[in-house]
């Protein structure tokens, strides 16, 4: 009996089933405001237009009411970073790139996501709609552009021809073409009918960053790296006959003097001159207003440029204006005047520019009249509003700065992190402040000026927090009030480390001044007789190097300093003399903890390792190769042998220090991880990021097993890897400028695997209902509420997303592709699903042509698929005319009773004016009368 239980012991150690582990999952992100790598955008949300924006907040998009400085709505759809935005008012949509290579389409009406376009096979670098809002393109870093039908939820086609990454695109606003910008230096012009490019700008000397279009297509202006703004006039002729893409698709070797490509297309480019910005370095982001007359753009410092374009009237003024200065000038030099030419600064006019208070990341524009209103995104995490009077006649205009959104976020890094004793608050210290945070609602509830801090900690009773920084000093301050009750020059260098003694009753500050210095809470009397917290210095003690961390174990017997030698000293805390010295780090270690029972220590190094030391013998337990890169935090989970770490490759994780194992990895950050924070009872884990967010991390009830946890991020690698690959090659398609838009991923294997599935039960229940009648239909069948094999094939099409259903027909096998055919035939009478139908059969045709052609038995079934298909569309055609007749009817009605209501409201308005005059004219009488 005795044997068969230590079986069964051994069996579940060999299983993993000894000890259970709970996960940790994502909870909410605060602390940014906007992502310093994406752009942002006002939104017109309830018909309110220039009061909400948009701003990417890792991977979430976060809405912000500039009037009341709150956050209207969150836009959750996927873990990847968004890079991108672009907004359609007249449909309440939002698009968002992301670093994935996805699109994500949100709906601003309800919030929700609408679908979800994967064509990218690295970052999205930028997304735009049309005018009407029914098509989204978006340019890639894999140097791609592909055309999103918005309405259908797919891709139409991917524009290929760039050599570098496509830095911006957007679409024409009077001809169905499009206009790309891309690191290679090129602009190109696209003709969608054709999906072919017609015309190439090879005229600058460095990446083309972004450029903007006027509303009639007739000048573009671009922006690189140079000083220059660029200025061109499109035109196309009239006379040519010959299609945009029939022209020379080959760049020759000779350009002209502007480095225009000479081709044979029907657009003509003049480049019609320069603007030279008063920014320093390139051009980051350019953006014009809907109604293509204010341009606003910014390099890499603080400095927002603004130019105003000019109407038809203006520019006739201002060119008369500047042919008379021409022509007096002429007189008084003796010359014949020159003839009057176009000229750059007839239709431009400078603004003044804005200093923003730190570098602009991103920037959006909205013009309403002359009253123009700008949102900037900056550096330090906030946003700044301004609002921009533009004078009609002169050069000039007046900038009034707006509100400011400062609050929900730092200024700068945050690099200390703590819970209070309860764990219902957070403490979050940066270069120029710390903050508390609420844990239950996210929500700033107080804001104090610091010193730049390295370390910080709530004081015993959660009234004042103590900050420890670069300056070497110490600061007291108290929750309360806000006041600085201590500022005390504790050290000559940095404090890297402070922690608490475990009676809680003072403190322990290691500097890089060589010391480690002892404190002592204390209460003090003040002048007006009140009683309050301060702090004595006790103790110093001289080290051999630099202090980088410091931690007491949990019975307060050991002191424990991390040294720039890489090795950690472990002191008795009462004397002060060396017990262990652990070295095996071959880089400085920059944090370590010790266990709740003062067994184990571990540490992190600047080595990617961590390493397990035993508290009594200090011997190396193990090694661990943690992180990508250094490790910048390290916390043991109270009460467990569980600690948790984050370096700099962006991930927290999560070790079993007995079993040496890892346990969880937490992904979500997008930058490298500084600080890390436990709270006191274990369930919550607090990090902060370079990207200016701070994360909060919940432990569940859902148990965790090891096994299933790796096999889970072996598919997830698998996946990645499907996304980054090359795409699948398909028979037919030898066009190198246009391809399919979309791409394999595993959700459109998943997808090709269901088919095949439906097809198998298709065909199986097909024959069994042919030999019986009350045949026993196949339970997916009963889940999906089908009753014959047709609505079932039917359904199985439909839960395809439309996005994936051209990539999941391809991995199909010709077998099923034989099978799906016949199936096709008679879901094209039975179904109703017309355009589904079509959708299928146009592309397996379009993929399959050689083996269908070759293989006679499918001739027939392919002459009644045509018949049929050209009957139902037939009938589709004329429903949809006929509603559309219907729809138009109906609009005319309502707009012949507005005009009537209108013409009746005029009359009433006409009358009551002649009763107001014939009333004062009475009056006037009388009053005459009278006198």
């Amino acid at each position: 009996m005795v044997l068969v239980f230590v079986s069964i012991l051994q069996l579940s150690a060999a299983m993993g089933l000894t000890k259970q582990y709970l996960r940790f999952e994502a909870g909410p992100v605060f602390g940014v405001i906007g992502s310093r790598d994406c752009n942002i955008c006002w939104l017109e949300l309830n018909k309110v237009s220039r009061r909400y924006v948009a701003a990417a907040a890792c991977e979430k998009v976060c809405v912000w009411d500039t009037v009341t400085g709150e956050r209207l709505m969150v836009l959750h759809g996927g873990d990847s970073e968004v890079t991108c935005l672009a907004a359609h008012p007249a449909r309440a949509l939002l698009a968002a790139g992301c670093a994935d290579g996805s699109v994500r389409l949100f709906s601003l009406s309800s919030g929700d996501l609408r679908v979800t376009l994967t064509g990218h096979r690295s970052a999205v670098s930028s997304v735009n709609f049309d005018s009407a809002g029914m098509r989204l393109v978006s340019g890639g870093k894999d140097n791609e552009i592909v055309v999103w039908d918005v309405v259908v939820e797919a891709g139409l086609y991917r524009l290929l021809g760039h050599k570098g990454a496509v830095t911006q695109v957007r679409f024409m606003h009077q001809h169905n073409c499009l206009v790309s910008s891309s690191k290679d230096t090129y602009v190109k012009f696209w003709d969608l009918d054709n999906q072919h490019c017609f015309k190439t700008l090879a005229g600058h000397l460095t990446e083309v960053w972004d450029f903007v279009l006027t509303e009639n297509d007739s000048r573009l202006v671009t922006g690189s790296g140079d000083a220059e703004l660029r200025v061109y006039t499109l035109q196309f002729t009239e006379g040519d006959d010959e299609p945009p893409a029939k022209a020379a698709r080959e760049a020759p070797a000779d350009g002209d003097e502007d480095g225009l490509e000479s081709d044979r297309s029907n657009l003509e480019c003049v480049r019609l001159g320069s603007i030279v910005r008063q920014g320093k370095g390139r051009v980051s982001r350019m953006v014009i207003d809907r109604h293509c007359r204010l341009v606003g753009f910014h390099g890499n410092d603080n400095t927002l440029e603004l130019f105003f374009l000019n109407t038809e009237d203006d520019i006739a003024r201002r060119r008369q204006k500047r042919i008379k200065k021409e022509q007096k000038r002429a007189r008084e030099a003796g010359k014949e005047a020159t003839p009057a030419t176009q000229a750059l600064q007839d239709e431009l006019r400078r603004l003044p520019s804005i200093n923003c208070p730190s570098k602009v990341k991103a920037v959006d524009v909205s013009l309403d009249g002359q009253q123009a209103k700008l949102t900037v995104l900056l550096a330090n995490n906030s946003l700044a509003v301004y609002d921009v009077r533009v004078e009609a006649r002169s050069d000039g205009a007046v900038v009034q700065p707006g509100s400011q959104l400062l609050l929900p976020g730092h200024r700068s890094e945050v690099r200390a992190l703590d819970f209070s004793s309860d764990g219902t608050a957070l403490l979050s210290a940066s270069s120029e402040q710390l903050k508390v945070w609420n844990r239950s609602t996210h929500q700033c509830i107080r804001t104090l000026d610091c010193d730049p801090a390295l370390a910080a900690l709530f004081v015993p009773g959660d009234r004042h927090v103590l900050v420890a920084g670069k300056s070497g000093r110490l600061q007291l301050l108290e929750l309360a009030s806000g006041a600085l009750l201590e500022n005390v020059t504790a050290h000559g260098g940095e404090i890297w480390g402070m922690a608490l003694t475990p009676d809680k009753r003072g403190f322990a500050t290691a500097s890089a001044d060589k010391q480690v210095k002892l404190w002592r809470f204390e209460l003090v009397s003040t002048e007006q007789d009140r009683r309050r917290l301060s702090f004595l210095h006790t103790a110093s003690h001289t080290l051999s190097d630099d202090c980088l961390s410091i931690q007491f174990s949990p019975d307060g017997r050991l002191l424990a300093v991390a040294l720039l030698d890489s090795t950690v000293q472990i002191f008795f805390t009462d004397t002060m003399k060396l017990f262990l010295s652990l070295y095996g780090h071959r880089l400085p270690v920059l944090c370590m903890d010790i266990s709740h029972d003062s067994t184990l220590i571990a540490t992190g190094s600047g080595d990617r390792n961590v390493k397990i030391w035993g508290l009594d013998f200090g011997d190396c337990h193990k090694s661990l190769f943690a992180h990508d890169d250094s490790v910048t935090g390290l916390k043991f989970v109270p009460r467990t042998h569980h600690f948790f770490t984050c370096g700099k490759d962006g991930q927290v994780k999560e070790w079993d220090a007995d079993s040496h194992q890892r346990i969880q990895t937490l992904q979500g950050h997008c930058r490298e991880v500084l600080a890390l924070a436990v709270s006191p009872d274990g369930r919550h884990v607090l990090s902060s990021s370079r990207d200016r967010s701070l994360r909060l991390w919940q432990k569940t009830d859902e148990p965790l097993v090891l096994e299933e946890e790796r096999e889970e991020e072996r598919a997830k690698e698998e996946e990645r890897r499907l996304a980054t690959g090359p795409a699948a090659a398909v028979p037919g398609e030898t066009d190198r400028e246009a391809g399919r838009a979309g791409h394999k991923t595993a959700d459109t294997e998943r997808a090709a695997e269901r088919l095949m599935e439906g097809i198998t039960i298709y065909k199986q229940m097909s024959r069994a209902l042919r030999q019986s009648s009350t045949a026993e239909l196949h339970p997916l069948m009963l889940a999906y509420g089908c009753s014959t094999p047709d609505a079932f094939m039917a359904e199985v099409l439909r839960r395809v997303k439309s996005s994936e259903l051209e990539e999941s027909l391809l991995v199909l096998p010709f077998s099923y592709v034989a099978d799906m055919l016949y199936i096709l035939e008679r879901l094209l009478a039975a179904s109703g699903e017309v355009e589904l139908v079509s959708r299928c059969l146009t592309f397996l045709l379009r993929v399959h042509h050689g083996q269908i052609v070759t293989n006679g038995v499918l001739a027939p079934v392919i002459e009644r698929l045509r018949a049929a298909a050209g009957r139902e569309i037939g009938q589709l055609r004329d429903q949809i005319g006929f509603s559309r007749a219907g729809l138009e009817y109906l609009q005319r009605q309502l707009t012949e009773r507005e005009n009537i209501s209108l013409f009746i409201d005029a009359s009433e308005r006409v009358k009551d004016k002649r009763k107001k005059r014939r009333r004062r004219e009475r009056t006037a009488q009388r009053a005459v009368l009278l006198m």
